[in-house]
């Protein structure tokens, strides 16, 4: 920010206004990617129940995520206004971020996908009956893949943001790095979304069939 109109950007009214932002921009991604998993995983725990599958569910949904992501952030307004002039937030509040951002939805990403491997056991052991719904096991299967893929389309996301923030944290003062690494860094946020649109891409077979 410091190199696109400083003098507009950079402001007591509005430094600690954008680090909000972009902390809520970067918020959104992430629980989203844990509002779908954990919808996915309620829709293979609960497949007899219609709920998670419609407009309704749907809107639930994301209205969870972007009251989380609006609310989590707000604490970052109590960031020393000087310090966040010279070098951002304070060390508390940057910790704060690595946490809401990073750790929280790792975490959470982490029981999800435990959660999902225990069910895969307990429902591997029980002996299906002949005459069993074959669409029900389609759509599970599929739940199931998407589950799995969300798990990559966030570690992809993680890891690109992650250095990020422990370098914010790490770097509170402002002179603990070297200038030159903290620029090399900024590259990885930019290759962890590319890499989740190719991942993307490849997912979405109408897609893929509609581009060629």
């Amino acid at each position: 920010m410091d190199f696109f109109f400083p003098n507009v950007l950079w402001t007591p009214q509005s430094c600690l206004l954008i680090i909000y932002g972009q902390t809520m921009v970067n918020c959104l991604v992430t629980y989203s990617m844990c509002v779908v998993s954990l919808n996915r995983l309620l829709t293979i725990i609960y497949g007899q129940t219609s709920l998670f599958r419609t407009k309704r569910g749907i809107a639930l949904c994301l209205g969870v995520q972007w009251l989380t992501a609006i609310t989590i952030p707000l604490p970052t307004f109590e960031s020393n206004i000087e310090h966040c002039l010279l070098t951002g937030l304070m060390l508390g509040y940057q910790i704060y971020t690595l946490i809401i951002i990073v750790v929280l939805p790792t975490f959470f990403i982490i029981i999800i996908n435990a959660i999902f491997f225990v069910r895969t056991i307990q429902l591997s052991r029980i002996v299906q009956p002949m005459g069993a719904d074959f669409s029900t096991a389609v759509k599970r299967r599929r739940d199931t893949y998407l589950l799995k893929y969300m798990f990559i389309m966030f570690s992809i996301f993680v890891s690109g943001w992650a250095p990020i923030y422990i370098i914010a944290v790490i770097n509170w003062t402002g002179s603990a790095i070297p200038h030159t690494i903290q620029r090399i860094v900024t590259i990885l946020p930019i290759l962890s979304l590319l890499g989740d649109m190719v991942n993307l891409f490849f997912y979405n077979q109408k897609l893929r069939k509609y581009l060629f």
